[in-house]
């Protein structure tokens, strides 16, 4: 049986970086059955990234800290 992982990211102003992991993501041997990314108040573009990835972005509704993004 093969192991089903779900992925929560949370970010701020990292458009970079998360291309970087969600492309990762997308190439690993075991990709995720699902890639939630959480929006923490970013302005430079990182929801719309994630959202050219194919994550379900949800968003922290302003800059809350990443504490609050992870839960």
């Amino acid at each position: 049986m093969r192991t089903q992982v779900s992925v929560v990211i949370p970010v701020y102003n990292d458009a970079h970086s998360l291309g970087l992991c969600l492309a990762s993501l997308r190439a690993s041997e075991a990709a995720p059955v699902e890639c939630i990314v959480v929006d923490d108040g970013s302005t430079d573009g990182s929801g719309r990234v994630a959202s050219e990835y194919g994550a379900r972005v949800l968003s922290t509704g302003g800059r809350r800290g990443p504490a609050s993004a992870r839960n």
